[in-house]
């Protein structure tokens, strides 16, 4: 009886859900069996929007939170409720390093499905108020889904990041760590594609040439294409040295950086 009552008290402050209306969301974990309907995501999406900030949750909240995660999350039929309530203490003023996104993001990039995965994503996507969290949130996916070498799922997030209607686009940091998850996994080509986006995105700058020129480098020569990697590292240690002048020579450093990627991807499979 103390478990349920926290549970409903969690949830009725998170969901601020008028008493007379709170049992749609006060039901046993084991009560919810599958997603919500694409309705009522679209009622609680709305509902949301048009809300103000709720305040910062209280540290007993969140040391609440903090146990019923992993617990909802030990049984697959009780991710709905915690995906509602990541999605609830995502809309407060709580400041997002303090909340326990670890269990949950641990538990969506140790599974293949990733419809869950574009739940969480697509829930921050349609609530513009919070679009501040899906860089951050997307960083740590693509992080969790790189180390255990699941790179289809962290492509997919990553193209997700990159679509026309993006509220968020790939950060430098993103960038970075999709590059390196990619070529450090055997995903050369693919890490190939994403530097040549990071270079036509304008994030392509001194500070992180280093690093990726390194996995660039190293992937392409697993691959055997030795010529190329010579090549592609030779034009981005030339983008380096003039990197921050301002020149005329920096502007043609990159294009040569970019006129390289885009040879080496067209003639990828020949």
């Amino acid at each position: 009886m103390a478990r349920n009552s926290k549970m409903s008290f969690l949830l009725q402050r998170l969901l601020h859900c008028p008493s007379n209306s709170k049992s749609q969301f006060l039901k046993e974990p084991s009560q919810l069996h599958s997603y919500s309907s694409k309705q009522e995501q679209g009622q609680e999406i709305s509902h949301l929007q048009t809300r103000p900030y709720p305040p910062p949750l209280t540290e007993q909240q969140l040391s609440t939170l903090n146990h019923l995660l992993p617990r909802l999350l030990s049984q697959p039929d009780n991710l709905p409720t915690a995906l509602r309530l990541t999605s609830a203490a995502l809309h407060t003023t709580t400041p997002l390093q303090t909340l326990p996104l670890s269990h949950l993001i641990h538990f969506l990039t140790s599974h293949p499905d990733t419809s869950p995965t574009f739940s969480l994503l697509t829930r921050l996507r349609h609530a513009p108020q919070i679009h501040h969290h899906i860089s951050p949130i997307a960083l740590m996916l693509l992080t969790s889904y790189f180390n255990n070498r699941m790179c289809k799922p962290a492509l997919a997030v990553f193209r997700w990041l990159r679509r026309p209607d993006s509220p968020s686009p790939p950060t430098r940091q993103v960038y970075e760590v999709v590059i390196e998850g990619l070529c450090r996994n055997g995903f050369v080509f693919e890490g190939l594609s994403a530097a040549r986006d990071m270079v036509l995105a304008g994030e392509f700058v001194a500070a992180c040439c280093g690093g990726l020129r390194e996995w660039l480098y190293r992937g392409m020569l697993k691959e055997a294409r030795v010529e190329d990697a010579v090549e592609l590292n030779d034009a981005i240690l030339g983008f380096e040295k003039c990197a921050g002048s301002g020149s005329d020579d920096e502007e043609e450093a990159k294009e040569k950086v970019l006129a390289v990627l885009e040879r080496v991807i067209a003639h990828w499979n020949e």
